[in-house]
């Protein structure tokens, strides 16, 4: 019995690797008549229909907003299609750059997970891309391998699919096989650059690097109705008191003390994120006496843009809306754990993934050589404190602030 378990878990094990996906995938395509790779042709301006995927995180999309901007702008004529993880569709919906939106929703299968979810993402390439017509399919995010984002290419049928990867990632045989052509990024440099360089890889020009968000009239007057009139000079200042990793999130009684801080000063307090932080914003509004208007579970990502860009400073954690904030201008205070010291092509890195805008000040542990893990406990109200005042005097002194960094 233990010997047919074993070997059926092989089986299903062999099932759900590359090697098999490749096998069966090709099969599978060639059957629907689909799947000719042009692995000799990379030329974007031959094809008419092209999608992008990134399904990684809401701040590595943000990133990505600069580069979909260029991919447009150097293709007006190609159909594009940019295809993310269901939740971020509605901060994308006004992207003029892009024409079409597509989310994708992995499902938590308790058995066999790697297996239904290389069906279910044959089945979303079948019913989603091939009525578009799909000549090329760009993996823009460096790991290529993460949600198994290269099978999206692959079930695509594109005959050009074309990725990137980390220098020090190996280039495996499924990828080979995956994709018809991947790029070796620069060992160090920040995404939103990096993939800046990739369109010269891609070879589409540049003009303009900075990112951009776009987002509807109903966002904006939600946005004015919710922060009303401002109050004379006083600086309005949303906190990012969460973040999608448990070991990027301060602590909240540190955010508290900064928010007495802020207070003090006569600042405006806003508090944003997901649902999942109403019972740390409700703390941290309670511990302040009241007073803070606490928009978290209230906001959709366009809307959250659209506060972000009605106020004055941001301060928060390594997270997707401390990338929104960048993106739309407002300066950045960001807590990160990794120490001063990591290596620039951590991915984590700040200097890799770090908040992109001239304004910014970026808080971190002291680097002390013992190891580079995430350390967000060790960053002090103190040093937080000091970053906030150097922004805020640094902002005083240049009140037009510019979407490059340094």
């Amino acid at each position: 019995m233990n010997r047919l378990r074993r070997w059926w878990r092989d089986l299903v094990d062999w099932t759900g690797s590359p090697v098999s996906a490749v096998f069966f995938g090709s099969l599978w395509l060639r059957w629907h008549g689909r799947g000719g790779a042009r692995p000799g042709v990379h030329d974007l301006r031959t094809v008419r229909s092209l999608v992008v995927v990134r399904y990684d995180g809401l701040g590595d999309l943000v990133v990505t907003t600069g580069f979909l901007r260029e991919l447009r702008r150097a293709l007006p004529g190609v159909r594009i299609t940019l295809v993310i993880r269901r939740e971020w569709e509605d901060l994308f919906r006004a992207c003029p750059h892009v024409d079409d939106v597509v989310g994708f929703a992995l499902t938590p299968y308790p058995r066999f997970a790697v297996v239904r979810r290389l069906m279910d993402l044959a089945a979303f390439c079948r019913r989603e891309l091939w009525s578009r017509e799909v000549e090329a399919m760009l993996v823009p995010q460096s790991n290529i391998a993460y949600y198994d984002v290269r099978y999206f290419a692959f079930f695509s049928g594109a005959g050009i699919r074309w990725g990137r990867r980390l220098a020090a990632d190996p280039e495996t045989i499924a990828t080979r096989r995956l994709l018809t052509r991947v790029d070796v990024e620069p060992a160090t440099g920040h995404e939103a650059d990096l993939l800046m360089e990739w369109m010269g890889q891609l070879g589409l020009p540049v003009q303009e690097r900075h990112l951009e968000l776009t987002w509807d009239a109903a966002a904006n007057a939600t946005a004015q109705r919710w922060l009303g009139p401002r109050l004379g000079t006083s600086p309005r200042v949303v906190l990012g008191i969460g973040a999608s990793q448990g070991p990027k999130v301060w602590p909240l009684d540190r955010f508290i003390e900064i928010g007495r801080l802020l207070r003090g000063i006569g600042a405006q307090l806003v508090v944003i994120g997901a649902d999942d932080l109403e019972r740390p914003a409700a703390r941290f509004s309670e511990a302040l006496g009241g007073g803070v208007l606490n928009l978290v579970g209230k906001l959709r990502l366009q809307e959250t843009a659209a506060v972000l860009s009605q106020s004055d400073l941001f301060v928060g954690n390594d997270s997707g809306p401390m990338h929104v904030a960048a993106a739309v201008g407002v300066p950045v205070v960001e807590v990160v754990g990794w120490p001063a010291d990591v290596p620039p092509e951590y991915s984590g890195s700040p200097l890799r993934i770090g908040p992109y805008c001239k304004q910014r000040r970026i808080v971190q542990p002291t680097g002390d050589g013992r190891d580079w893990s995430v350390r967000v406990g060790e960053v002090t109200v103190d040093a937080v404190w000091a970053a906030v005042l150097s922004l805020m005097d640094e902002i005083r002194n240049a009140p037009v602030p510019s979407p490059l960094p340094k």
